[in-house]
């Protein structure tokens, strides 16, 4: 509204029907109009928009009567009725039409855009006019300058062009890993292991990473002595080592079966100890199809080596522990603390090929062994006590110490939900509960390791209700799983209250989620929110809610074919129209594994059936996940993050469609992953305000559109501190 209509008038005849001005608009422009004609009259020229062809300007017959999918953004070809842009006065049209004629005759390869201020004469910057608009979000071509992201104002008359840097890019699929020195694996990628690979000086697995072995050359990785390592691995979170045709999990690879069979591995994870001055602890691991799954030698007293929360499954070996303790030591080294191990029982050995090698291992779930003790050596020099565990389908249990361990009298032993295999429930009607009261002596278990027991605490053996319905009235999930907290005996589950075996759906009803409830989706979908469905997640700060997927918990692969899990989505907005859903959260936490971005997506609005009202989250904490905000349909949808942790997490808002679509981002932690701000549509009737301040950005990256200068201070750039930056009232990047 702050500029003349001169310099704006050709642009309008793209603004889309949808934004059919009001009266008082229509007299407000037709005021501007006049005082542009008389001003022009004065001056003697003509609005300096040149454009390369007529065809670029009107578009055909043809073509409007076909029309698009996707309303015209600025620039694209398409046409407009019953606005001034048609008015009777057409002499900038015209003129810019026959400029934009001779242009074209005269070899031009680039239209060109005059830019006008106040105290300057018109100046042209070359760029492409883009394609007609498709349903596909459009995206301006590249120019040797860049592409064009959007054409912004800063002031009466003074428009300008925003471009985006041009750089080389290439579509990232899953990373091959070869020998390397300063390995990092990435919460967002899937990694392959073609043969064997040293990792040497420093190597670092971030949560949610997924390492896939081949089926032939003996692919192994081999964690050098000397080399620091750095590991994440987080509950719901864990870092998962599988085999190439695992699809349950991770990128699907090229021609992956999606059902795994025999081992990949040679060694998953080998480790060298030798020389560590204290211990080395690795948490929330998950080991699939190895022919060993963990390998670690030269382990000692004053560095000892622990394993907590992890799972073995079809392994042929699952731990493999030499030289950890002299012939004299009765001091164990090797600390397997709450672990699964799910194998063949005429095959798998639980601890193989032991030398020099004390083991002290709790909380441990078997099922399925040949052997619990396994060793070529005669004598070995081992020794192993189980405590607390539980021994199912075990051939052979001999030369084992166990304490407070053995296999319940009650049959079937297990209780399985979705991919889940080795619950205990205790509500059931054999002798599961007596077995588990005597045997078990927790609170406080003596027997338990410092630190242990705090975590088993909030874990839980207790399967979760499936859930597999449809709501249309309003229904509130608790908290439906307690933890462990009496009976801590054998292996324990993050807890898990809800699996959801198929989509939930919600219409017209309002799903609430409430005392830390967690919930975990097992297909494609896990909560579908149809015409007038509203999600509110309202957890406490010390009792988060939370959403996932099984496969970040629960231990067997389910695969399949690739094809048919291409998308997956813990929210997925299906309202074209009606009353569209909103979704609220607070204390709420979502964590996804590596995988490819479609399989990541916590939520998505970008075409016309995914239309939302509201998006809120507010103290929320997300690992990994796919925010996109992009609204594509005319009318009120709205974004609002506050005070929120995004960990390597992919989050986007586009504004690309006319319509009122506010974005209001404030006091989040942008911790690596990315965040894209695009606002590449603008209405001549006005624009909703979006807003980023007072948000940190640690390595992050940024891309999109700006409209004025803003502080920002890149990492390790030497800074003066001056108070008025500090203030608050300038974002700071960095």
């Amino acid at each position: 509204e702050r500029t003349s209509y001169r310099d704006l008038r050709p642009l309008l005849r793209d603004l889309p029907e949808a934004a059919v001005p009001s009266p008082e608009q229509k007299a407000r422009w037709e005021r501007q109009r006049r005082t542009a004609n008389v001003d022009r009259s004065r001056r003697g020229d003509e609005a300096h928009f040149p454009l390369r062809t007529l065809a670029s300007i009107v578009p055909s017959a043809s073509t409007r009567a076909a029309g698009s999918a996707r309303p015209a953004v600025r620039g694209y070809s398409g046409s407009r009725q019953g606005d001034e842009a048609h008015s009777a006065d057409a002499s900038p049209t015209a003129t810019a039409v026959g400029e934009g004629a001779q242009r074209a005759d005269e070899g031009s390869s680039n239209a060109e855009l005059g830019m006008r201020n106040a105290e300057s004469e018109p100046t042209y910057a070359g760029l492409e006019l883009p394609e007609r608009a498709t349903t596909e979000l459009p995206h301006w071509p590249r120019t040797p300058e860049g592409r064009l992201i959007a054409i912004a104002e800063a002031g009466a008359l003074n428009l300008f062009v925003i471009r985006e840097v041009p750089r080389p890019g290439v579509v990232l699929d899953y990373t091959v890993v070869n020998t390397t020195a300063n390995m990092v694996f990435d919460s967002l990628t899937t990694y392959y292991v073609p043969g064997p690979v040293n990792l040497s000086t420093s190597v670092k697995f971030h949560p949610g990473t997924v390492i896939k072995f081949a089926k032939t050359n003996s692919p192994s990785l081999t964690i050098l002595n000397g080399t620091t390592i750095t590991w994440l691995g987080a509950p719901y979170r864990p870092i998962i080592l599988t085999s190439y045709d695992d699809t349950s999990v991770g990128e699907p690879l090229p021609a992956a079966s999606g059902s795994p069979s025999g081992t990949y591995a040679a060694t998953a994870l080998s480790l060298n100890g030798f020389g560590l001055t204290s211990g080395l602890v690795l948490s929330n691991l998950c080991v699939r199809h190895a022919a060993v799954g963990v390998a670690a030698t030269y382990f000692s007293i004053d560095g000892p080596f622990t394993l907590r929360h992890a799972q073995f499954v079809q392994c042929g070996t699952a731990m493999r522990f030499t030289q950890g303790s002299g012939i004299s030591s009765t001091q164990d080294t090797y600390f397997p603390q709450n672990v699964l191990v799910v194998g063949d029982p005429s095959s798998t050995k639980v601890f193989g090929n032991l030398y020099f090698a004390k083991i002290g291992a709790e909380f441990m779930t078997i099922d399925g062994a040949t052997t619990l003790r396994h060793t070529t050596y005669n004598p070995d020099y081992s020794t192993v006590t189980l405590v607390n565990s539980i021994l199912a389908n075990v051939n052979d249990s001999s030369n084992v110490t166990l304490v407070n361990s053995g296999t319940p009298d009650c049959s079937p032993l297990f209780s399985a939900v979705g991919a889940g295999a080795h619950y205990l429930d205790r509500t059931r009607t054999c002798l599961l509960d007596t077995w588990l009261t005597i045997h078990a002596a927790f609170p406080p278990n003596p027997l338990a390791s410092p630190g242990l027991g705090a975590e088993l605490a909030t874990m839980t053996q207790m399967p979760p209700v499936p859930v597999a319905s449809t709501f249309t009235a309003n229904t509130v999930l608790g908290g439906a799983v307690w933890a462990d907290a009496a009976y801590a005996i054998g292996y324990h589950y993050p807890r898990v209250d809800y699996l959801m075996t198929s989509a939930i759906n919600v219409t017209g009803a309002t799903l609430t989620l409430s005392g830390g409830a967690v919930l975990l989706g097992y297909t494609g979908q896990a909560i579908v929110l149809n015409s007038g469905a509203r999600l509110v997640s309202i957890g406490k700060p010390n009792a988060l809610n939370g959403l996932g997927w099984s496969s970040g918990v629960q231990e067997m692969p389910i695969g399949g074919p690739p094809a048919a899990a291409t998308t997956r989505k813990l929210i997925e907005i299906s309202s074209a129209s009606g009353d569209w859903p909103e979704v609220r959260m607070r204390f709420t936490q979502a964590n996804v594994c590596a995988d490819s971005s479609g399989r990541r997506a916590l939520f998505t609005a970008n075409t016309t059936s995914q239309n939302v009202s509201v998006i809120d989250l507010r103290d929320c904490q997300f690992g990994g996940v796919v925010a996109d905000f992009s609204p594509v349909t005319y009318g009120s949808q709205s974004l609002s993050l506050v005070n929120n942790v995004w960990d390597k997490c992919t989050v986007g808002a586009y504004r690309s469609y006319a319509g009122v679509q506010p974005v209001y981002l404030r006091n989040n932690l942008f911790r690596s992953g990315s965040l894209t701000l695009y606002y590449n549509y603008f209405e001549a009737y006005g624009n909703p305000v979006w807003i980023c301040a007072d948000n940190l950005f640690d390595t992050t990256s940024l891309a999109g559109s700006a409209w004025r200068p803003t502080i920002w201070w890149p990492a390790g750039t030497p800074i003066r501190p001056r108070p008025r930056f500090l203030a608050g009232w300038a974002t700071k990047w960095g």
